[in-house]
């Protein structure tokens, strides 16, 4: 399961605070995934280390025993190509993205099968930049990213050939109601963004702002943010 959502309020609305205090869940499980990431890595660095080392050491027994005309060389051979190198390299569960450009977010999906949380404060930043010369298949991914069952495979010379078993991405941003309307304009008059792009986002809120509103700067209810 995936969401695409906005928050729209004028400057000055305090729709950051509003948007990152849920957020702050997604953050916890960052910093604690990249704990765990960073002693993986310690331990797999570790057993890679003594395997590469028996490797040498092998190899070495190898090439004595050829020179020498004695010894099994097979057998030999075997304990080398058959040691074990430390398994896979750990992988680092990721939550929550910023920036990122599609080809990484490839990697961290492929990585990630249930899905990210892409978080942008300033949604029409990331919205224009699909908009730029160049980047239509960048648009093409999100669009799939969008229906969160689909397999997409990326082909790139460097970077090999990445199979996202999964595509899911959630979005979620402020935007001010200015440059909003300007970027809706064309998706509803069949410009460039008629695509279906902002018709995926399922929920979007413009909170009436009363007259009667003033701000109190003051602590936070503990009791109710821990609850």
């Amino acid at each position: 399961p995936n969401l695409w959502g906005v928050v729209i309020g004028r400057p000055g609305k305090m729709k950051s605070h509003a948007i990152v205090e849920p957020l702050n869940v997604l953050k916890r499980f960052e910093v604690e995934a990249k704990e765990s990431y960073a002693k993986a890595m310690r331990d797999h660095q570790r057993i890679t280390l003594i395997a590469e080392t028996k490797k040498k050491a092998g190899q070495a027994a190898l090439l004595k025993a050829i020179k020498d005309g004695e010894g099994d060389l097979n057998k030999i051979a075997d304990e080398i190509v058959t040691e074990d190198g430390g398994a896979e390299e750990p992988v680092r569960h990721r939550f929550l993205l910023n920036d990122s450009t599609v080809e990484k977010l490839g990697e961290i999906l492929n990585q990630n099968p249930n899905g990210v949380t892409v978080y942008r404060d300033e949604l029409v930043g990331l919205l224009k930049s699909l908009d730029k010369d160049g980047q239509d298949s960048s648009r093409a991914f999100y669009l799939e990213a969008w229906n969160g069952d689909g397999r997409h495979t990326v082909d790139r010379i460097g970077r090999g050939t990445i199979d996202i078993e999964s595509t899911t991405v959630s979005i979620i941003g402020g935007v001010t109601p200015g440059p909003l309307s300007e970027y809706l304009r064309t998706a509803v008059e069949g410009g460039l963004g008629d695509d279906g792009l902002m018709q995926r986002f399922q929920l979007a809120v413009w909170p009436d702002s009363p007259n009667s509103w003033r701000n109190v700067d003051r602590w936070p209810d503990t009791e109710a943010k821990t609850a």
